[in-house]
């Protein structure tokens, strides 16, 4: 098992610097490279399935910490890790998979190319990291990684500017971990993400407001209102494959910190003496994102504004500290990865069809392209929670949360009641992308006689998702015993 761990990790990095190295290569070799490095992590993923499902956990260290290495360089993996790994792993392949037809003609390719195996890479280090110190480590390649993408391949001449504000937000919410990954360390002697033993002076207090820096800390990451502008910009700008694994993978890995660092390394209750601050927060970032989504004209902000909603969703199933909320948001990560690259491989698709992101000079293109259109409805039904696609299945969950928490005030029951009115929203924005883009009347830039389905590099991971959305909701006990056994991890039984 530590074999294939380490593999997971090194695969995305050696194969970055090889791709870096070999930059006189061709476009289309360099591509071809980092997808055969990105698919090489998926097969490794089968033994990890196999033996958490027998013995729930597996953890190694590398390098013990000593006077040199203050930190202990350990890797783990667990139910709830290894649910983040298959997101990771396979929507990162299709977004490379994806970047063969859709990125053409870009400057310093190979750069291009190293800098998605990167980011796919610290993605895995931080969901397998066992100690802090290499978890925040990890973090910080991430958001350099994505920041240097968004940045330096931007579609518009706006990218340096909202690289800018990207780089301040995730970083500020980096600091803010970072003091609480000290605090903690300060109290208990120890980097180790489990089996921490508090000294007495930690005061519940004190655990409280480490807590809060936590939770604003991994809160930018998911863009929760009020800390969400940097998210919409920056899924403008970016390049499609790029705005994929911002979108679909890594807002996720936020919420796999927030819950391993408020249930995992805080003792228990403290998550629980934040209720209902975190839950307004959340009901404010499901209606705020939506109604936004609803009146935004770029297709790509509108699915923007819906992975802001959509991470308000699961604050708010985390932020419950009940099974059935903490169980919901997990099973999330993979229900929403797959609706969200869908939908935005829909709108690649369409702009590179049309012409054109603005949703007033679209429609009728159903007729077109009608397998872009049903990959389109397969998404935004998943992502308004309709049976039977995938969404439905742990959106339910994440909404009903909030009528499971014990001893609940008035307050906490009229927010349970407005998350759940938010799911109208959510089904609206959803629906009326769907309407405005491929049905009703065609505009000037969808009757022109080139507009067609896409070709079959980008066709085909589309045809993948919308199988797996609707597989997975029709069958959830493909991805429901490992939610359950996460869900325990975390002291939150369902």
């Amino acid at each position: 098992m530590a074999s294939i761990i380490i593999l997971l990790i090194c695969i995305p990095f050696i194969s970055a610097l090889l791709i870096f190295i070999g930059g006189r290569r061709t476009e289309r070799d360099l591509g071809l490279g980092a997808f055969i490095a990105s698919i090489l992590t998926v097969p490794l993923l089968l033994p990890l399935i196999a033996y958490v499902q027998s013995n729930e956990s597996y953890a190694f260290t590398l390098i013990e910490s000593s006077r040199y290495l203050p930190f202990t360089v350990g890797f783990m993996v667990d139910s709830l890790s290894l649910i983040l790994l298959i997101a990771i792993s396979v929507l990162s392949t299709l977004s490379v998979l994806y970047s063969l037809k859709y990125v053409k003609a870009l400057h310093d390719i190979n750069s291009y190319y190293s800098g998605l195996l990167i980011f796919m890479g610290g993605m895995i280090g931080v969901v397998l990291a066992s100690d802090m110190i290499l978890f925040y480590l990890f973090w910080e390649m991430v958001l350099v990684a994505s920041w240097a993408l968004v940045t330096y391949w931007g579609e518009t001449v706006e990218s340096y500017r909202i690289g800018l504000k990207y780089f301040f937000f995730t970083h500020v919410g980096a600091i803010l971990i970072l003091v609480g990954i000290l605090w903690v360390y300060s109290l208990t002697g120890s980097t180790s993400m489990h089996g921490l033993t508090y000294g007495s002076n930690a005061t519940f207090s004190i655990l409280k407001t480490i807590a809060i820096f936590f939770v604003i800390g991994f809160g930018i990451k998911m863009a929760i209102f009020p800390f969400h502008s940097w998210l919409p910009d920056a899924h403008t700008v970016a390049q499609l494959p790029i705005t994929i694994m911002l979108a679909a993978i890594m807002l996720s890995t936020g919420a796999y910190g927030l819950m391993r660092f408020l249930f995992n390394v805080l003792p228990d209750g403290v998550g629980q003496s934040l209720i209902p601050f975190t839950l307004i927060l959340a009901v404010i970032t499901q209606f705020y994102g939506a109604i936004m989504a609803l009146v935004e004209k770029d297709i790509k902000r509108i699915l923007g504004y819906s992975s802001v909603s959509q991470m308000g969703y699961m604050f708010f199933g985390i932020c419950s500290c009940v099974g059935l909320g903490a169980g919901g948001s997990i099973f999330h990560v993979i229900n929403h990865g797959m609706a969200k690259a869908l939908l935005f491989m829909v709108i690649g698709a369409v702009a590179l069809a049309a012409g054109t992101r603005n949703i007033d000079q679209l429609g009728g293109l159903a007729k077109k392209m009608p397998l872009t259109a049903l990959a389109c409805i397969i998404g935004a039904f998943s992502i308004a929670g309709a049976p039977p696609f995938a969404g439905f299945q742990s959106e339910w969950m994440m909404i009903g949360s909030g009528f499971g928490i014990e001893n609940a005030t008035t307050l906490i029951k009229i927010l349970s009641i407005l998350s759940v009115c938010a799911a109208v929203f959510t089904t609206g924005y959803a629906l009326w992308l769907v309407k405005r883009v491929f049905f009703g009347p065609s505009k000037s830039s969808g009757e022109r006689k080139e507009v067609k389905d896409p070709s079959f590099c980008l066709m085909f991971p589309m045809l993948i998702l919308s199988v797996a959305t609707i597989l997975v909701g029709i069958y959830p006990n493909l991805f429901m015993p490992l939610v359950k056994i996460s869900a325990e991890l975390l002291g939150l039984p369902i």
